[in-house]
């Protein structure tokens, strides 16, 4: 696992890439388009690292979004599934997967739905509760170590540009028409 990691977390040549797709295409801004393919790899990298991370600590992503959300709301008649997958945008299956290991180990249970018998609710349980309780501080502490390189205002702005970026495709994918130069 170090190997990848290393690999991972190693910046790719840039500027080897940048010089030849400037060779290649000397009317066109390549110092952006190059510049925003390595930042969907480091952002990829990211989701792997993530991914890694919560590994390590013995959790997965799926488990602490469902689970910091029903922390949060902590309604006595829990959430429906479509409540929650704003917060983990996965399929239902998927999350039917995620839910069924959580309710294995004791973290949810699943509820009637108060209105529809077809559905149901799910709510954290103390042992949920106890699980994010004691998780959180240490999720913080190494969250803090994580981004030590960051300043504050790095920290303040990383959202609001990745924001940015999703509302541009946003707006771009939602179009009715594709721009007349798009490849073909």
């Amino acid at each position: 696992m170090d190997s990848e990691i290393k690999r991972l977390t190693t910046r790719m040549d840039v500027d080897q890439y940048s010089r030849r797709f400037k060779a290649l295409f000397p009317e066109l801004d390549m110092n952006f388009m190059v510049n925003f393919g390595s930042t969907m790899l480091m952002l990829h990298t990211l989701m792997v690292l993530t991914e890694s991370y919560f590994q390590s600590v013995g959790t997965s992503k799926g488990r602490f979004l469902i689970l910091i959300r029903l922390l949060a709301v902590d309604s006595p008649q829990g959430e429906s599934i479509s409540e929650l997958r704003p917060f983990y945008p996965i399929t239902y299956a998927a999350m039917s997967g995620v839910l069924d290991t959580l309710e294995k180990d004791g973290m949810i249970e699943r509820l009637p739905h108060p209105t529809d018998r077809r559905k149901v609710n799910i709510r954290i349980t103390d042992a949920g509760r106890r699980f994010m309780m004691d998780f959180i501080p240490k999720h913080l502490a190494n969250l803090k170590t994580i981004s030590a390189l960051l300043t504050d205002d790095d920290r303040a702005r990383f959202p609001e540009i990745l924001q940015k970026t999703i509302t541009g495709f946003g707006r771009f994918l939602s179009k009715d028409t594709p721009p007349s130069d798009q490849a073909e």
